[in-house]
């Protein structure tokens, strides 16, 4: 793929986001890979890690999910003080961290995700820069998942994430 297919990929990916042009412009020099660079810079979404099971959604009342909000958000609220881990799941062999691009992918995904699980989640949505992929190892064996569960969903390389260690080895 040549560079212009990936900036014509990167922009359609990015659409519905908030990078801006000054961002762009201030990425790091030296990479060997513009998407992972302009990756680094822009916003994506994150899902923090959850002690919930999810609530069955066959049975499930509107009190009981607002109990069960409340009880996630007041475990996430004393997960902060500690700090926050990131959300994993499993997909058969493979153990997958999905990111994402624009809030509405990740609201995709977690709708999808509920659907398959037929539960309920009270996901917390984070913030961040790309360049948190450089605190991922890329032999931790764990799968990046960007826009997972949606039509532009792409799995990161091992090559891509070595990239991503190398330009941000502390996020």
């Amino acid at each position: 793929m040549g560079l212009k297919e990936i900036g014509k990929r990167f922009s359609t990916i990015f659409r519905s986001s908030n990078v801006d042009t000054a961002e762009r412009s201030s990425l790091p020099r030296g990479g060997s890979d513009p998407f992972i660079e302009s990756l680094g810079a822009a916003p994506i979404f994150v899902i923090a890690a959850t002690q919930s099971e999810g609530i069955d959604a066959r049975t499930i009342t509107q009190e009981q999910l607002l109990n069960a909000t409340r009880e996630a958000l007041e475990r996430d609220r004393e997960d902060r003080k500690k700090g926050q881990a990131l959300f994993t799941y499993a997909a058969g062999e493979q153990q997958r961290l999905p990111f994402f691009t624009s809030n509405d992918h990740a609201v995709k995904f977690i709708g999808e995700y509920s659907k398959e699980r037929h539960r309920v989640f009270p996901f917390m949505l984070l913030q961040a820069r790309g360049r948190f992929l450089g605190k991922i190892k890329p032999e931790s064996g764990i799968v990046v998942v960007m826009n997972d569960k949606t039509a532009d969903e792409r799995i990161l390389t091992q090559a891509e994430l070595s990239i991503a260690n190398r330009l941000w080895p502390s996020g």
